[in-house]
């Protein structure tokens, strides 16, 4: 009974085989194709999309690499020298003592005033980037002595001197005496990143208006052979510390032109 069941089994499966003998090979095949294409074929495709895509990154990256060459081959380089010198004079990246100490000397030694005492307020020395424009300005004090006709073309000349400054304060005593503060600016350059393919422009036309107003003014500065009259006792502290005086005169601020 058990030998006739198996030769019964035997007896099917070649049946079925003999049935369907045209559709194994086939269907192997297909089977073996689509597992070739699953584990080869699909991640060619993928890898080639990923490259499409970075190939027309870099194509960017050259276009803008290229449109920047042709920006930066189209400025004459002693021009743009000339007005990043001309910018730097005006408003320094850093406190500009030497420029300071030189527009005072000038404006003393044309308008015939003698500079007594002086304080400076420093504020935070730290290498930090000022985020204010309080924190962008460097406060001078100074005495000057002189009859008011000298003080008032002191105080005239040095509002045209560079770098820029503003006259914040005037205390006048015995008409013959004047306690000057003076901001002086300054502007640290941002601590910025650049990528070689980031797009480059020109000088905006406001910014080159500004640039050409103070080329004027740097030509109508006065320059004196005279070294001015100065008797300095320099005091470097936090705040501007004035002595009394008999009768003052505020001036409102003025900034200067170029600003």
């Amino acid at each position: 009974m058990k030998t006739d069941t198996v030769n019964l089994d035997q007896q099917m499966l070649k049946i079925l085989y003999e049935h369907y003998k045209s559709y194994i090979i086939p269907l192997i095949t297909i089977t073996v194709c689509i597992l070739i294409g699953w584990l080869f074929i699909v991640p060619q495709i993928k890898a080639y999309q990923l490259l499409q895509v970075q190939i027309n990154e870099e194509k960017k990256k050259v276009d803008d690499l290229s449109r920047n060459y042709d920006t930066l081959s189209s400025i004459n380089e002693d021009v743009l020298s000339d007005k990043m010198n001309i910018v730097s004079e005006a408003l320094p990246d850093t406190k500009d003592f030497v420029g300071i100490f030189r527009s005072f000397s000038i404006a003393a030694s044309i308008s015939g005033v003698t500079l007594g005492d002086y304080a400076l307020s420093v504020g935070d020395v730290s290498s930090k980037i000022p985020l204010s424009a309080k924190e962008l300005s460097l406060s001078v004090s100074v005495v000057a002595a002189g009859d008011l006709s000298k003080i008032e073309t002191f105080l005239a000349i040095l509002q045209k001197q560079l770098p820029l400054s503003n006259v914040s304060k005037v205390n006048i005593s015995n008409n013959s005496t004047a306690s000057v503060a003076v901001l002086f600016y300054y502007a640290p350059f941002p601590d910025t990143k650049i990528s070689p393919s980031d797009p480059l422009t020109l000088i905006p036309s406001n910014a080159e208006i500004l640039i050409t107003k103070l080329k004027v003014l740097k030509s109508e500065i006065p320059i004196s052979t005279d070294s001015a009259t100065l008797t300095p006792t320099p005091t470097i502290a936090p705040e501007v510390s004035l002595p009394p005086v008999a009768s003052s005169v505020s001036a409102a601020p003025t900034t200067q032109t170029g600003q």
